[in-house]
């Protein structure tokens, strides 16, 4: 399962993220629509550890990745299956 729990998150006095709360079981499909700007992009990059949460918890299988250390977080990332719009590769 994953689970958002009150997920902010700011740039600067930008506020994208507005205590998103959002569970996603597992074999569910989820599909992100809205206007550009919307947060779409940093949802996903905070689920893959790209982009840290102002505030809020993102719990995935019952581990906190906003307690990840950057160890814990490559681990993670070793098991994630991830194709970006624009073909990024993550470092």
């Amino acid at each position: 399962m994953i689970e958002f729990k009150n997920a902010t998150k700011q740039y600067g006095e930008r506020l994208v993220l507005d205590n998103v709360n959002l569970q996603i079981q597992g074999g569910d499909w989820v599909w992100l629509m809205g206007p550009s700007g919307s947060g779409k992009t940093t949802l996903v990059l905070s689920l893959i550890g790209a982009v840290s949460l102002t505030h809020g918890n993102i719990i995935v299988d019952r581990y906190d990745l906003t307690k990840f250390n950057q160890k814990a977080l490559q681990e993670y990332r070793r098991r994630l299956g991830i194709v970006f719009q624009d073909y990024k590769l993550l470092p």
